[in-house]
């Protein structure tokens, strides 16, 4: 080989060389960064106000507070996963929400509990404000938070995105608006609520005690759900719906709420409207069940509504209208990361469903309860968010309760 070609080669070969090392360099600038920890206050302000931030790892309770500012703002285009494992973060600060967002990244929150905050006069989103966005809520507790306009709990605007899942909302209150414990606008919002408990959020002035949902095109959609013991002028637990909205109740307890109309809920307009295997009754403070004028549910089957038929079912097949107490027992701990409302012996709503038509029209792929508990257990499937364990066979009028299952620890921080 000549001296030229070697040279050549060799010139080459450190190109190359050199090519692999920018790439590496490279390959480690744009390779995620850690989650960032927090266990303290100023940690965490420090992780949430940071614009690029993505991760946010709790190490322990973390409280807010005046001195260190008051509501923890945060104004990013980037999406950012918030996980407490298990930890709380606690408001102390007078007239201040917990958490806002004001720009467009979404927002994820796993294994955590919000509490405290109250906005003032005029303002939304006492726990979380994040206008417009996408915010998922993972075995969150959302609870004792107010606002001074609309959202005591989550408040967000059109377009948003919201996703519910094994969550609690709970205890929270809106002042001069709307949705005590949910506040999302309409302009084609999507809200997912699925095995989460809703339950003693009022709202002060308007509709919606547990959630409220825009019309405009926007879908409020809950599964395997319990909304219970809220409180509202009108739809103590439930307003939405309307504008050519949608509203789809699936395997949902609604019961005892309150309000002198609507009292379980409130559809305010046009749309698709539906409902199947869920139960509606026991309605407070003088409201019928549900206030829906001329734009009430079609039922896909298995809708019950206790006392007078106010929410339209009865089309679908295994309806049950002007139907007795369902027989539920409180809200209580039974097992999996929420309360739930277990029906007793003897409910109606036991075994209600045939096996084949445990997963029909809307149910595909249900095959648990809101607390993981597999459906059927018996001779059918129950009616409700609840779906009893037996042990023995099924009776008339109902099966012998098993014991309840070991309750899963929940996030109190």
């Amino acid at each position: 080989m000549t001296h030229a070609r070697r040279a050549r080669r060799q010139a080459v070969s450190a190109v190359a060389v050199l090519g692999l090392a920018t790439f590496g360099i490279l390959a480690l600038s744009v390779a995620p960064a850690a989650a960032t920890t927090a266990g303290d206050e100023a940690t965490f302000r420090t992780a949430w106000t940071n614009a690029a931030e993505t991760t946010i790892d709790l190490t322990a309770d973390v409280t807010l507070t005046c001195g260190g500012g008051g509501v923890a703002v945060r104004n990013s285009s980037t999406a950012l996963t918030l996980d407490g494992h298990g930890h709380t973060i606690t408001q102390t600060c007078p007239n201040n929400g917990v958490l806002q967002q004001d720009g467009a990244g979404g927002l994820t929150f796993r294994n955590v509990t919000i509490t405290g905050g109250h906005t003032p006069a005029g303002l939304d989103g006492g726990g979380i404000q994040a206008e417009g966005n996408t915010v998922v809520l993972d075995h969150v507790i959302l609870t004792a938070n107010s606002a001074g306009r609309g959202g005591g709990g989550l408040h967000s605007g059109n377009t948003a995105n919201i996703t519910i899942t094994d969550s609690t909302i709970s205890n929270n209150t809106s002042g001069t608006e709307n949705g005590g414990g949910i506040a999302v606008g309409g302009g084609d919002s999507v809200v997912e609520i699925t095995n989460s408990t809703i339950s003693g959020n009022t709202a002060g002035a308007e509709d919606g005690g547990g959630v409220v949902v825009g019309g405009g095109g926007s879908t409020l959609a809950i599964t395997n759900s319990t909304i219970s013991g809220n409180t509202a002028p009108e739809g103590g637990g439930i307003a939405g719906g309307g504008g050519n909205g949608t509203l789809s109740l699936v395997y949902a307890t609604v019961v005892q709420n309150t309000a002198p109309s609507g009292a379980n809920v409130f559809i305010g307009g046009p749309g698709t409207h539906t409902s199947f295997a869920s139960v509606i009754g026991l309605p407070q403070g003088g409201g019928a069940n549900c206030e829906v004028g001329s734009f009430g549910f079609v039922s896909a089957g298995y809708s019950f509504e206790q006392g007078a038929n106010t929410c339209d079912f009865g089309t679908g097949a295994g309806d049950v209208v002007n139907g007795p107490n369902p027989l539920l027992t409180g809200l209580a701990s039974n097992g999996g990361p929420t309360q739930t409302r277990l029906p007793q012996p003897g409910s109606p709503l036991v075994d209600a469903i045939p096996t084949g038509s445990c997963q029909a029209d809307g149910a595909g792929g249900i095959g648990a309860d809101q607390r993981g508990v597999a459906r059927p257990q018996a001779a059918g499937c129950d009616i409700g968010a609840v779906e009893i364990e037996v042990t023995g066979p099924s009776t008339p009028g109902g099966p012998t309760p098993a014991v309840p299952v070991e309750a899963v620890a929940r996030f109190t921080g």
